[in-house]
């Protein structure tokens, strides 16, 4: 393909082009390809000799056979000693990639890199926000320098020889560097809220909505399902919980109630009456503007709906997510505004929307079977009813229908 690699001789890098011959050929269900390293041209290339390995250990580990600097191409042999309070999870890079889980790792040096000794515990301490902090003290350690990096939102501090507050709660990893020169690393949990801000535009104007969210309160709402069960299910019953959860929960249902309330303020605020269908339109645009997020790069698993607690807290979902949102705010409002419309959620191949069903008799909203109206949550500018381009009615039934026929399921949500 043209690419180039270079290969050590002994005396320097010599550069190769590769070329790959793909003529298939199958053993025992393995599937190989040839690679051809074409000759290039003679080149020496200045190699390092003095790479440094920094190990950075957790909690309860005590690394030693780091004697940088090193060679390139020298071999290092690194031990880890775990105390009796500490479980050892492995050896990690930069990218928090696992390297090995034994507690000796072996390596040859290919360039200054920094490994991590970690512990498995999942937090090595908790900690409040908005509190003063004295953080020698808290870890043991003299008059270190600590670098904390804020997981949820990436920020990095850099701090030493003084008090500090987190001003957040959520999970923080800490890298300390004693006066001794030895690195540790520690994983951090704070209590505390979480201040979330939310922008969107309905009807031409910008619109913005600020709530906290206790980070202990997120943590419960990740706990109520594994992974295994945030999916849909063929009866559901469970699906419809994801929704009526977020005002049933003791924990949950204060944060819906709260958002709902401010939603009704803002909406009132700029409207001189409360309509059905503006009321709806207002909720759908407020999901809408939620980020899109899928579940593979943003969960790590092919497929995972949240409770609306926890779509608040990431400012972010696909299209499950924000559907129950949607289906969360305006069931919640329904009876406050002295409504009566009916809400769903819609299960199409490959795609949710939430629905709502009106009770007027004359509505020029084209609707399923079941009456209920098409309500697109993961797109802006889509108005209730509207089918996004890419989504046919299929007259015949009146169902929806994304590129393959097949039943689509209307579920409904009731208090």
């Amino acid at each position: 393909n043209g690419a180039t690699e270079t290969q050590w001789i002994g005396d320097g890098w010599i550069p190769y082009k590769i070329e790959y011959y793909y003529n298939y050929s199958y053993f025992m269900f393995n599937y190989y390809v040839d690679i051809v390293y074409e000759y290039l041209e003679d080149g020496v290339v200045e190699i390092e000799n003095d790479c440094t390995i920094t190990v950075i250990a957790g909690e309860g580990i005590t690394v030693t056979g780091n004697n940088s600097p090193y060679m390139l191409g020298q071999t290092v042999e690194l031990v880890a000693t775990i105390s009796s309070d500490a479980i050892f999870g492995g050896w990690y890079d930069e990218n928090m990639t696992l390297l090995s889980k034994n507690t000796t790792y072996t390596f040859v040096v290919g360039g200054s890199q920094t490994i991590y000794a970690m512990n498995s515990d999942e937090y090595d301490k908790k900690l409040e926000s908005d509190v003063l902090l004295d953080l020698n003290e808290i870890f043991g350690l003299n008059d270190a320098e600590f670098t904390i990096t804020n997981e949820d939102t990436g920020d990095v501090d850099t701090v030493k020889g003084e008090e500090y507050t987190f001003d957040n709660g959520g999970v923080y990893t800490i890298v300390a560097k004693d006066t001794d020169g030895t690195n540790k690393l520690y994983t951090v949990m704070v209590t505390g809220n979480v201040e979330r801000t939310y922008t969107w535009t309905y009807d031409n104007k910008d619109y913005t909505y600020t709530m906290e969210i206790d980070y202990e309160d997120l943590l419960y709402s990740r706990s109520i399902y594994t992974v295994s069960q945030r999916c849909q299910q063929s009866g559901h019953d469970r699906d419809k919980t994801f929704v009526t959860y977020s005002f049933t929960d003791d924990r949950m249902s204060p944060y819906t109630e709260t958002l709902t309330s401010g939603l009704i303020d803002l909406y009132k605020e700029n409207h001189s009456s409360v309509t059905e269908i503006g009321w709806l339109g207002f909720v759908l645009s407020f999901t809408q503007y939620i980020e899109y997020q899928t579940d593979e790069e943003y969960m790590g698993t092919e497929e995972y709906w949240k409770f609306p607690l926890e779509t608040l807290y990431d400012q972010g979902g696909d299209c499950e997510d924000t559907s129950i949102l949607f289906a969360s705010i305006a069931l919640k409002s329904k009876a406050e505004l002295g409504f009566s419309y009916n809400v769903a959620l819609q299960l199409l191949p490959g795609h949710m929307c939430g629905a709502v069903k009106l009770k007027s008799t004359t509505t020029s909203y084209t609707t399923n079977p079941s009456g209920y109206i098409y309500c697109e949550t993961t797109a802006t500018n889509y108005v209730i009813g509207q089918i996004p381009s890419g989504m046919e009615l299929y007259f015949a039934t009146q169902t929806y229908y994304d590129r393959y026929p097949a039943n689509v399921a209307t579920v409904e949500v009731t208090i």
